[in-house]
């Protein structure tokens, strides 16, 4: 190797990646690890997202529309939002339940008993260290961008150290089994490096590639380039059309519907699409490494129209190589096998990230003259630099799975007001109360047969005038939710017809005082096992991280 591109260069490329940017990268690396196996970790932790595989081997799952009815009689105060198939035969079925805004729960369920086995937050391992891998639980801020973009670009990182790596290690095949033990930190260090870097070499060529390709869709859609898929709806003129009361078709009906659009579909998901305007969308499952959700039928929820359609073997050779993506860098491809094959890559590569960067480190400190403060200088910058994207994630990260547990172990009691006509919709309207908050809001449910059909709602207090410039209530299509009107005056309803009429009712503010106490459903707590499993992981990642950046302060 001659010219600019030496060894020499290509050996303080490759020590300067890993001491400046290599703590970010070990820490994704450490959660992707973790990610690959956190379903299993799931299982494990929770016994009842677990199910008895049934005796009789052909045995199939209830039909979705009796699984709906076990859930809807479960859970009477929520509305389901979605409900899941698990791609495990013994591994419970879910539903996503909402009983207010703030809280949405997971409900477990046994696909072949219909029984109810629990509910839960939506916090759990798997969604921790997916969520923390892909963006460290990082949105977009006024001075910052999404997380996605700040982990993905480490993908280049992870590049650039894998190529560099093996180019200036000569005979690099020597090193595959080349562990000196008994010579010494640095000796033993240095050989755990190029082992670690030689065997999960091509596996970290996977997922830098695959990261640029998350990298990419995100930096496409912030400059709003990107191909989006649009949210199907049913269209206002076809709403404008209807009664004020429209009955919905049943699920098995819609699924029957679906079926007709996509002969054979297995359905896997099914999102209810509760708000004004929303349609069923069944997703089920496609081909080949294709993630097994990519045939999508949406349906008109009140006439079983195919609204949109999207099938496998329609998809573009970038919708196919998308869902390719996935499985490949989480090894989600070949059962648990690739995945334990995965997340040892990954944790592996996590821990050859800190071996090479204590090199690097204990090579600088001998350095002398100008390579001493140019590596000084850098390593100010790199000690900025990840203090900033910590502290971020930190900050995030806290208040993310706050808002995830929040409403479930805080949730909402209500205290019915009363109950009201307007217009053709007959309305009960409740006030929330909750620890600490006793005045949350309110809800409106329609108690009227069938869905109530209407282009806006709205709720004051004060004048029964409508005031100027208030925005519609949101909610979904049977519950509406309002975060006023403060108690002192009468509480108003507001609902627009189609036609622009707008009926108005009235509920006494203070008759909350005196009303039925609805009580609320079971708060929630998270496993202590969890906590301990959560607790664990940023131990490991902190006390490194620490050491990390005290080596280069």
């Amino acid at each position: 190797m001659s010219g600019w591109l030496t060894k020499k260069r290509l050996f303080a490329f490759h020590g300067w990646l890993g001491l400046t940017l290599g703590l970010p990268l070990f820490i994704i690396c450490l959660a992707g690890a973790c990610a690959v196996m956190a379903p299993e970790l799931d299982r494990v932790l929770h016994p009842e997202m677990r199910v008895a595989s049934p005796a009789d081997q052909a045995a199939k799952p209830l039909p979705w529309g009796a699984l709906l009815e076990k859930v809807e009689a479960a859970c009477p105060e929520g509305e389901v939002g979605l409900m899941d198939a698990a791609d495990e035969r013994t591994e419970a079925w879910t539903a996503v339940v909402n009983y207010s805004p703030r809280d949405s729960r997971l409900v477990l369920f046994d696909p072949y008993t219909g029984k109810v086995k629990g509910q839960r937050t939506h916090f759990n391992a798997r969604s921790f260290f997916r969520i923390f891998h892909k963006q460290f639980y990082i949105v977009d801020g006024k001075y910052w961008p999404h997380g996605r973009l700040i982990v993905c670009s480490f993908s280049i990182v992870l590049l650039l150290a894998a190529v560099t790596g093996l180019m200036f290690y000569a005979g690099w095949w020597k090193h595959l089994y080349r562990m000196r033990v008994g010579k010494g930190l640095r000796i033993f260090l240095s050989d755990l490096h190029r082992f670690v870097g030689v065997w999960t070499f091509l596996l970290a060529m996977l997922f830098a590639v695959t990261g640029l390709w998350y990298l990419t869709e995100r930096v496409m859609e912030d400059m709003g380039v990107a191909e989006h898929e649009p949210s199907p709806k049913v269209s206002e003129s076809v709403r404008a059309a209807r009664a004020p009361n429209v009955k919905p078709l049943s699920l098995d009906e819609l699924i029957a519907r679906a079926n007709e659009a996509v002969p054979g579909m297995r359905i896997k998901t099914i999102l209810f699409g509760n708000q004004a305007g929303g349609v069923v969308g069944l997703w089920g499952e496609g081909e080949g490494l294709v993630e097994n959700r990519s045939s999508k039928v949406y349906l008109d929820p009140h006439t079983g129209e195919v609204v949109a359609l999207k099938t496998a073997d329609g998809m573009t050779f970038g919708a196919r190589l998308e869902g390719l993506v996935n499985p490949l860098h989480f090894g989600r491809f070949g059962g648990l096998f690739t995945k334990i094959i995965w997340a040892v890559a990954g944790f592996a590569l996590a821990v050859g990230i800190l071996a090479g960067a204590y090199i690097r480190w204990m090579r600088t400190r001998r350095m002398e003259g100008g390579a001493s403060r140019s590596a000084t200088a850098w390593s100010r910058v790199s000690l900025v630099l990840n203090l900033m994207i910590l502290g971020l994630a930190g900050v995030s990260t806290v208040g993310f799975i706050r808002n995830q547990i929040e409403g479930p172990m805080n949730p909402d009691s209500r205290v019915r007001i009363g109950e009201s006509q307007a217009g053709p919709w007959q309305v009960e309207a409740f006030r929330l109360q909750r620890k600490g908050k006793p005045d949350a809001g309110m809800a409106f449910h329609f108690v009227s047969e069938g869905e109530p059909n209407f282009r806006a709602a709205y709720a004051w207090s004060g004048s029964e005038a409508k005031p100027e410039g208030l925005k519609p209530l949101k909610g979904s299509r049977n519950v509406l939710f309002a975060s006023g009107p403060k108690v002192g005056g009468p509480i108003h309803l507001g609902i627009e017809a189609w036609d622009g009429t707008l009926h108005v009712t009235s509920f006494p503010a203070g008759g909350w005082e005196i009303g039925a106490a609805v009580a609320p459903p079971a708060a929630l707590g998270v496993s202590r096992v969890l906590w301990l499993v959560v607790g664990a992981f940023f131990t490991a990642v902190l006390a490194p991280a620490a050491l990390w950046l005290i080596r280069l302060r």
